[in-house]
């Protein structure tokens, strides 16, 4: 117990208690808008045939697709993955018999694919969504250096926090003081601008369609909470 009470006094030595100092609470936000550098599209290949092997050609034959709207928009080998396949036997449940019917093998791809040229993102979908065994699953857009992104937002975010805190305490004839505080309230996690509606309403031949899809700037945000000392002038 004694050992206790003596660790707690410590605390308090190492670490004083402002309960009886005025301080002021303040939020601070920081956005810098940027280009990302490339994006990760996610796709999936699928079909069901009466056999695996007839699955399983008929995957293959959607993937040599893939590689080549991969080779006519000069997309590197190395920025394709699709390395993950698997297959799982298809039922259709039979309402009269209450059991269930074999109806054939679906196999899956899962392919994704790098682009670092962000022009060729509409051309690419638009090529991708011509067949029906491609389904898109996911894009996410990436960024080379984003913690440095994320650092640039923070400084603004803590430079609006003091000039917040600034006005406030000399507008009421006080002087600001040291920070006795600072919490990352956390950021923003920047995606695609998409347009899959209107991509799956339009007619594939339609060689404009893929022009809409235009990725734009990003916003990287981030937002902070400072508690500042504040004293009488």
């Amino acid at each position: 117990m004694k050992q206790l009470s003596a660790f707690i006094i410590a605390l308090f030595i190492i670490f004083p208690s402002w309960a009886d100092e005025p301080f002021i609470d303040v939020s601070g936000y920081g956005k810098i808008e940027v280009m990302p550098d490339y994006l990760q599209l996610y796709i999936s290949l699928s079909d069901t045939k009466k056999t695996l092997a007839e699955a399983r050609d008929s995957v293959e034959s959607v993937f040599q697709q893939v590689l080549k709207v991969r080779s006519d928009l000069n997309i590197s080998k190395d920025d394709i993955d699709a390395a993950h396949i698997s297959n799982q036997p298809m039922y259709e449940w039979q309402r009269d018999s209450s059991t269930r019917k074999y109806t054939g093998e679906q196999v899956t791809r899962r392919v994704t694919i790098t682009l670092r040229n962000l022009d060729d993102y509409g051309r690419l979908v638009h090529r991708l969504m011509e067949d029906g065994r491609i389904q898109i699953q996911n894009t996410n857009l990436r960024f080379n250096d984003l913690p440095s992104l994320q650092r640039q937002a923070a400084k603004l975010a803590l430079l609006d926090a003091r000039d917040k805190a600034n006005f406030m305490a000399t507008t009421l004839d006080n002087s600001l003081g040291a920070v006795q505080f600072i919490q990352e309230q956390g950021g923003y996690s920047p995606q695609p601008v998409m347009m899959m509606a209107q991509m799956r309403n339009a007619k594939m031949e339609d060689s404009s369609v893929g022009s809409e899809m235009l990725i734009q700037k990003q916003d990287i945000e981030q937002s902070v909470q400072v508690r500042f000392a504040i004293t009488e002038k």
